[in-house]
C-alpha cells in the first residue's frame, strides 16, 4: 500500500511540476496536462487492482560488517621475506 501511494504521489507531483512549468502557456494546455495526469493516476489505480502482481527474485542480502576469515596459510605465503 505504501509503494502504491508513493507511485501515485510521483505521478501527481510530476503533473503538477509540468503544469507549473507551463504557467505562461494557455489555460487549455495546462488543463490538458492536468487531465492527462488525473487519467494516468486513475489508470494506475485500476491497473494495480486488476493486474497480477509480478514477483521479481532478488539475491539474498550480503552481510557487510563481518569479513570472511582468510585461509590458514594465506597470510604466511603472501608476506615478503
Amino acid at each position: 500500500m505504501t509503494l502504491f501511494l508513493l507511485k501515485l504521489t510521483l505521478i501527481l507531483g510530476l503533473g503538477a511540476t509540468v503544469a507549473a512549468l507551463l504557467r505562461t502557456r494557455s489555460a487549455a494546455t495546462r488543463h490538458a496536462v492536468w487531465s492527462l495526469t488525473l487519467f494516468a493516476a486513475a489508470f494506475f489505480a485500476l491497473a494495480s487492482l486488476f493486474a497480477p502482481a509480478i514477483q521479481v527474485p532478488t539475491p539474498k542480502a550480503v552481510q557487510l560488517g563481518t569479513p570472511a576469515s582468510p585461509p590458514a596459510d594465506a597470510g604466511a605465503s603472501s608476506l615478503p621475506r
